[in-house]
């Protein structure tokens, strides 16, 4: 396993998942007036509802990256069931 190109990539995908939260939170909410769950939030350190979503989606990517990277290592043949 490569671990530079996973993490680069998942770094990647951390800040696509971060950008596009952004305007998904803003046309919920704007546009169809669908009002977003609070609780789904993993942190709540931004002063704005959806920089709150944007940190969230960027921390859940990066540890689903992370997962990606452990369960490799911690199983005897991985490419097995790939």
């Amino acid at each position: 396993m490569d671990a530079g190109r996973l993490w680069g990539g998942g770094f990647a995908t951390a800040r696509v998942a971060a950008v596009v939260a952004v305007p998904g939170v803003l046309i919920l909410q704007g546009v169809l007036d669908i009002r977003l769950v609070r609780r789904a939030l993993l942190v709540d350190v931004a002063h704005r509802f959806a920089g709150n979503y944007e940190l969230t989606a960027f921390l859940a990517a990066l540890a689903a990256t992370g997962l990606a990277h452990a369960l490799p290592l911690a199983t005897p043949r991985p490419l097995t069931f790939l």
